[in-house]
Protein backbone atom coordinates (compact mmCIF):
# COMPACT_ATOMS: atom_id res chain seq x y z
CA UNK A 1 0.00 0.00 0.00
CA UNK A 2 1.07 3.62 -0.63
CA UNK A 3 0.50 6.67 0.40
CA UNK A 4 -0.87 8.62 -0.97
CA UNK A 5 -2.32 5.30 -2.83
CA UNK A 6 -2.09 4.81 -6.61
CA UNK A 7 -3.11 2.33 -9.28
CA UNK A 8 0.01 -0.03 -9.11
CA UNK A 9 -0.78 -0.93 -5.88
CA UNK A 10 -3.14 -3.54 -3.80
CA UNK A 11 -6.42 -2.77 -2.64
CA UNK A 12 -6.45 -2.99 1.11
CA UNK A 13 -8.72 -6.21 1.21
CA UNK A 14 -6.12 -7.72 -0.78
CA UNK A 15 -3.27 -6.40 1.44
CA UNK A 16 -4.19 -7.99 4.19
CA UNK A 17 -5.23 -11.35 2.82
CA UNK A 18 -2.27 -11.67 1.19
CA UNK A 19 0.68 -10.40 3.47
CA UNK A 20 -1.37 -9.69 7.01
CA UNK A 21 0.23 -12.03 8.91
CA UNK A 22 3.31 -10.98 7.93
CA UNK A 23 3.63 -7.68 6.60
CA UNK A 24 1.41 -5.04 8.10
CA UNK A 25 2.38 -1.05 6.40
CA UNK A 26 -0.21 2.21 7.55
CA UNK A 27 0.08 5.65 8.77
CA UNK A 28 -1.82 6.32 11.97
CA UNK A 29 -4.05 9.09 12.22
CA UNK A 30 -1.30 10.92 13.91
CA UNK A 31 0.86 10.76 10.90
CA UNK A 32 2.87 7.87 12.66
CA UNK A 33 4.17 5.24 10.27
CA UNK A 34 3.29 1.75 11.31
CA UNK A 35 5.25 -0.97 10.21
CA UNK A 36 4.34 -4.77 11.11
CA UNK A 37 7.40 -7.43 10.35
CA UNK A 38 6.09 -10.71 11.26
CA UNK A 39 8.65 -12.87 9.87
CA UNK A 40 11.85 -12.34 8.44
CA UNK A 41 11.36 -14.99 5.28
CA UNK A 42 12.90 -13.67 1.78
CA UNK A 43 9.33 -13.27 0.23
CA UNK A 44 8.91 -10.64 3.06
CA UNK A 45 12.40 -8.61 2.44
CA UNK A 46 11.14 -7.97 -0.89
CA UNK A 47 7.66 -7.12 0.21
CA UNK A 48 9.21 -4.19 2.44
CA UNK A 49 11.77 -3.58 -0.41
CA UNK A 50 8.76 -2.95 -2.29
CA UNK A 51 7.25 -0.78 -0.35
CA UNK A 52 10.06 1.74 0.97
CA UNK A 53 10.51 2.15 -2.82
CA UNK A 54 7.15 2.56 -3.28
CA UNK A 55 6.75 5.10 -0.42
CA UNK A 56 10.21 6.58 -0.92
CA UNK A 57 8.94 10.54 -1.40
CA UNK A 58 6.89 10.23 1.41
CA UNK A 59 9.00 8.48 3.70
CA UNK A 60 10.49 11.67 5.09
CA UNK A 61 7.97 13.40 5.60
CA UNK A 62 6.70 11.08 8.48
CA UNK A 63 7.90 12.26 11.83
CA UNK A 64 7.39 8.97 14.06
CA UNK A 65 7.79 4.90 13.05
CA UNK A 66 6.70 2.27 14.98
CA UNK A 67 8.34 -0.92 13.86
CA UNK A 68 6.71 -4.04 15.55
CA UNK A 69 8.83 -7.27 15.87
CA UNK A 70 6.61 -9.03 18.68
CA UNK A 71 6.39 -12.83 17.69
CA UNK A 72 8.77 -12.63 14.98
CA UNK A 73 11.17 -15.57 14.81
CA UNK A 74 13.53 -14.62 12.97
CA UNK A 75 15.16 -15.62 9.90
CA UNK A 76 17.39 -13.11 7.84
CA UNK A 77 18.63 -9.95 8.59
CA UNK A 78 18.74 -8.73 5.01
CA UNK A 79 14.08 -7.83 6.00
CA UNK A 80 15.18 -5.28 7.67
CA UNK A 81 17.98 -3.61 5.35
CA UNK A 82 15.98 -1.25 3.07
CA UNK A 83 14.57 0.02 6.86
CA UNK A 84 18.22 0.72 7.80
CA UNK A 85 19.35 4.15 6.30
CA UNK A 86 16.15 5.78 7.48
CA UNK A 87 17.33 5.07 11.26
CA UNK A 88 21.30 5.54 10.46
CA UNK A 89 22.30 8.91 12.88
CA UNK A 90 26.28 7.49 13.03
CA UNK A 91 28.71 5.70 11.68
CA UNK A 92 29.18 2.71 13.70
CA UNK A 93 30.02 -1.07 13.41
CA UNK A 94 27.85 -3.84 13.87
CA UNK A 95 28.40 -6.84 16.64
CA UNK A 96 31.33 -8.63 15.93
CA UNK A 97 31.37 -12.57 15.51
CA UNK A 98 33.56 -15.73 14.15
CA UNK A 99 33.43 -19.10 13.61
CA UNK A 100 35.07 -22.28 13.62
CA UNK A 101 36.97 -23.53 10.55
CA UNK A 102 36.63 -27.29 11.17
CA UNK A 103 36.88 -29.35 7.47
CA UNK A 104 33.00 -30.23 7.80
CA UNK A 105 32.09 -26.43 8.73
CA UNK A 106 33.99 -24.91 5.62
CA UNK A 107 32.33 -27.76 3.67
CA UNK A 108 28.90 -26.65 4.69
CA UNK A 109 29.83 -22.63 4.48
CA UNK A 110 30.68 -23.50 0.42
CA UNK A 111 27.58 -22.80 -2.31
CA UNK A 112 26.13 -25.85 -4.17
CA UNK A 113 27.82 -26.85 -6.85
CA UNK A 114 29.48 -23.98 -8.66
CA UNK A 115 25.94 -21.72 -8.53
CA UNK A 116 25.91 -18.27 -6.67
CA UNK A 117 24.37 -17.50 -3.56
CA UNK A 118 20.82 -17.33 -3.53
CA UNK A 119 20.21 -13.45 -3.07
CA UNK A 120 23.65 -12.68 -2.95
CA UNK A 121 24.99 -9.21 -4.42
CA UNK A 122 28.70 -9.09 -6.16
CA UNK A 123 29.83 -7.55 -3.08
CA UNK A 124 28.61 -9.96 -0.69
CA UNK A 125 29.39 -13.01 -2.94
CA UNK A 126 33.44 -11.74 -2.76
CA UNK A 127 32.79 -11.54 0.75
CA UNK A 128 31.74 -15.32 1.00
CA UNK A 129 34.30 -16.27 -1.31
CA UNK A 130 37.08 -14.48 0.64
CA UNK A 131 35.62 -16.04 4.10
CA UNK A 132 36.11 -19.53 2.45
CA UNK A 133 39.87 -18.72 1.27
CA UNK A 134 40.19 -17.54 4.66
CA UNK A 135 38.67 -20.82 6.10
CA UNK A 136 40.73 -23.03 4.16
CA UNK A 137 44.08 -21.53 5.10
CA UNK A 138 43.48 -22.09 8.89
CA UNK A 139 41.76 -25.08 9.57
CA UNK A 140 40.70 -26.25 12.78
CA UNK A 141 41.12 -22.86 14.07
CA UNK A 142 38.91 -19.70 15.06
CA UNK A 143 38.60 -17.21 12.10
CA UNK A 144 38.54 -13.48 12.82
CA UNK A 145 36.10 -11.35 14.04
CA UNK A 146 33.65 -10.61 11.01
CA UNK A 147 31.43 -7.12 11.40
CA UNK A 148 29.53 -4.95 9.51
CA UNK A 149 30.36 -1.03 9.38
CA UNK A 150 27.15 1.17 8.89
CA UNK A 151 27.84 4.45 7.14
CA UNK A 152 25.30 5.88 4.48
CA UNK A 153 25.84 9.48 3.09
CA UNK A 154 23.40 11.40 4.91
CA UNK A 155 21.53 11.39 7.78
CA UNK A 156 17.61 12.13 7.10
CA UNK A 157 15.26 14.88 8.96
CA UNK A 158 12.84 12.50 9.78
CA UNK A 159 11.58 9.83 11.00
CA UNK A 160 12.97 11.64 14.13
CA UNK A 161 11.68 8.52 16.38
CA UNK A 162 11.56 5.42 16.34
CA UNK A 163 10.25 2.89 18.22
CA UNK A 164 11.03 -0.67 18.02
CA UNK A 165 8.15 -2.98 19.56
CA UNK A 166 9.48 -6.47 21.08
CA UNK A 167 8.51 -9.35 23.47
CA UNK A 168 9.51 -12.60 24.61
CA UNK A 169 9.01 -14.42 20.87
CA UNK A 170 11.46 -11.72 19.39
CA UNK A 171 13.91 -13.88 18.45
CA UNK A 172 17.71 -14.67 16.14
CA UNK A 173 18.24 -12.25 13.41
CA UNK A 174 15.83 -9.66 14.61
CA UNK A 175 17.76 -9.66 18.24
CA UNK A 176 20.61 -8.67 15.64
CA UNK A 177 18.30 -5.75 14.39
CA UNK A 178 17.92 -4.48 17.22
CA UNK A 179 21.13 -4.45 18.30
CA UNK A 180 22.24 -2.80 15.39
CA UNK A 181 19.44 -0.62 15.29
CA UNK A 182 20.71 1.12 18.59
CA UNK A 183 24.06 1.14 17.69
CA UNK A 184 23.13 3.72 14.45
CA UNK A 185 20.83 5.50 15.97
CA UNK A 186 19.98 7.60 19.13
CA UNK A 187 16.85 8.18 17.59
CA UNK A 188 15.78 5.05 18.57
CA UNK A 189 14.19 3.01 21.55
CA UNK A 190 12.68 -0.36 22.11
CA UNK A 191 10.02 -0.68 23.95
CA UNK A 192 7.88 -4.02 25.35
CA UNK A 193 9.38 -7.36 26.89
CA UNK A 194 13.20 -8.91 26.86
CA UNK A 195 13.36 -11.09 23.76
CA UNK A 196 13.86 -14.51 23.03
CA UNK A 197 17.74 -14.83 23.82
CA UNK A 198 18.31 -16.77 21.09
CA UNK A 199 21.64 -14.33 19.46
CA UNK A 200 25.01 -15.32 20.93
CA UNK A 201 25.52 -18.20 18.32
CA UNK A 202 24.95 -18.16 14.63
CA UNK A 203 25.02 -19.99 11.28
CA UNK A 204 23.62 -23.07 12.17
CA UNK A 205 24.20 -26.40 10.18
CA UNK A 206 22.45 -29.49 10.19
CA UNK A 207 24.46 -32.40 10.88
CA UNK A 208 22.99 -36.60 10.01
CA UNK A 209 22.93 -38.42 12.78
CA UNK A 210 21.97 -41.59 10.67
CA UNK A 211 19.43 -42.79 8.50
CA UNK A 212 17.01 -43.35 11.94
CA UNK A 213 18.34 -40.83 13.78
CA UNK A 214 17.26 -37.46 12.37
CA UNK A 215 19.50 -34.19 11.99
CA UNK A 216 21.28 -32.44 14.58
CA UNK A 217 21.21 -28.68 14.23
CA UNK A 218 24.45 -26.83 15.44
CA UNK A 219 25.99 -23.05 15.19
CA UNK A 220 29.40 -23.10 13.80
CA UNK A 221 29.45 -19.31 15.22
CA UNK A 222 29.83 -17.17 18.45
CA UNK A 223 29.32 -13.34 19.09
CA UNK A 224 32.48 -11.32 20.31
CA UNK A 225 30.81 -10.51 23.19
CA UNK A 226 30.87 -14.08 24.71
CA UNK A 227 34.46 -13.21 25.24
CA UNK A 228 33.45 -9.99 27.17
CA UNK A 229 31.52 -12.09 29.45
CA UNK A 230 28.32 -10.98 27.79
CA UNK A 231 25.55 -13.45 27.51
CA UNK A 232 21.92 -12.89 26.06
CA UNK A 233 20.53 -16.60 25.58
CA UNK A 234 17.99 -17.28 27.58
CA UNK A 235 17.98 -14.18 29.22
CA UNK A 236 17.20 -11.82 26.12
CA UNK A 237 17.55 -8.38 25.27
CA UNK A 238 16.01 -6.13 27.53
CA UNK A 239 14.26 -2.87 26.14
CA UNK A 240 14.83 0.62 26.46
CA UNK A 241 11.45 0.79 28.13
CA UNK A 242 10.26 -2.52 30.18
CA UNK A 243 6.50 -2.90 29.67
CA UNK A 244 3.93 -4.96 31.44
CA UNK A 245 2.79 -7.60 29.12
CA UNK A 246 -0.69 -7.30 30.25
CA UNK A 247 -0.54 -3.55 28.72
CA UNK A 248 -3.34 -4.13 25.97
CA UNK A 249 -1.98 -1.43 23.61
CA UNK A 250 1.68 -1.24 23.09
CA UNK A 251 1.25 1.58 19.72
CA UNK A 252 -1.20 3.39 22.29
CA UNK A 253 1.23 3.25 24.61
CA UNK A 254 4.37 4.52 22.77
CA UNK A 255 2.20 6.96 21.12
CA UNK A 256 1.70 8.36 24.83
CA UNK A 257 5.04 8.15 26.25
CA UNK A 258 6.10 10.36 22.97
CA UNK A 259 3.06 12.55 24.11
CA UNK A 260 4.81 13.25 27.68
CA UNK A 261 8.34 14.44 25.98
Amino acid sequence: RSIPATNKTLSDMAFELEHGHEVQWKVLEDSTLYIKVGTCRQRTQEVIDSLVQVNAAHLERLPEWIIDVRHNPGGTVAVFQALIPYLYTRTAEGPKWKYWLSPENIKSLKPKSDSKLRGANRTSARSHAKMIRYAEDHPNTWSTSWSSTFKFDRVRPHPRRIAILTDGHTAGRVEFFLIEAKVISERTITVGQNTAGMVDYCIPVGRSLGPDHGTLVLPIGRMDWLGQGISYNNTGIPPDIQVDPSEPDLIRYVRRYWASQ
